[in-house]
């Protein structure tokens, strides 16, 4: 296949090796960032179990007023996975960049922006969540009517929530647009671009977002790692752009042969 005018020529031998070792580095950033998020939830979980309250709000003001640090550590741990999760998208930035002569340079914006923001925002709402659990323990309440009341009126909270809303509309953007550009390289199996381009929407509004995006991240990391069950894509070894519509042509340029012999 030609990868057009545009295409730069394929990276080296000794470039591919490269890019290979630092492969190797943002696949366990990838699979840490994974591990770093789920530890935040279960600090998280632990930290709210045994609060009482009417509501899964009313016992996380609790919580967080009776158990501050215990939420402070997974904020903490999970700005770390989205530490590590602004690497690997760096990575994968580069490695689509060395394989197209104009990428847009928002890849590796985003990578580090898209991060950034729901790290701030997850930090300003901790913040601000705080603030309202003071007021909810000092009224005594484990109401759920009080605590949906109190949020809801809450000045940082309202604002928290735009900011959350837009943290993830700009993630979300980030990994669709990092899925987009790592597939038409030839970087990721359709499937596991599909499977990114989809967390990236449902993380937008659905809960189950999050879900999509770790699953995704870590099946990324593996694939980078070069554990994938078929192997990673030929463009990682080619240093260069294989489009699956080249991939697909050789498989069928190979198959008829063997189709043939065997009739």
């Amino acid at each position: 296949m030609s990868t057009g005018a545009g295409a730069p020529p394929a990276l080296s031998p000794a470039a591919i090796a490269a890019e290979r070792r630092r492969g190797r580095i943002a696949g366990l950033a990838g699979l840490a960032a994974l591990g770093c998020a789920i530890g935040a939830i279960v600090v998280d979980g632990r930290a709210t179990r045994d609060a009482r309250g009417a509501s899964e709000l009313a016992r996380q003001l609790r919580s967080l007023d009776a158990d501050y640090a215990a939420h402070q550590l997974a904020l903490g741990t999970r700005i770390a996975g989205l530490a590590l999760t602004a690497w690997f998208g760096l990575f994968l930035a580069r490695a689509t960049a060395d394989r197209v002569r104009h990428a847009p340079g928002a890849l590796k914006v985003l990578a580090v922006a898209a991060p950034a923001c729901v790290a701030v925002a997850l930090a300003g709402g901790l913040v601000a969540l705080h603030g309202v659990a003071g007021r909810f323990a000092a009224a005594g309440g484990d109401s759920a009517q009080l605590a949906e009341s109190l949020t809801r009126q809450d000045t940082p909270m309202r604002a928290v929530v735009v900011g959350e809303l837009a943290s993830r509309v700009v993630f979300g953007v980030w990994v669709s647009f990092t899925c987009i550009w790592a597939m038409r390289m030839g970087l990721l199996p359709r499937f596991l671009a599909v499977w990114g381009i989809g967390a990236g929407l449902a993380g937008v509004l659905l809960p189950v977002g999050d879900a999509l995006f770790l699953s995704w991240l870590g099946s990324a990391a593996i694939l980078v790692l070069g554990f994938w069950p078929d192997g990673r894509p030929p463009a990682w070894d080619a240093g260069r752009a294989v489009p699956w519509s080249e991939v697909d042509a050789e498989r069928v340029r190979e198959w008829r042969p063997r189709a043939s012999g065997g009739g």
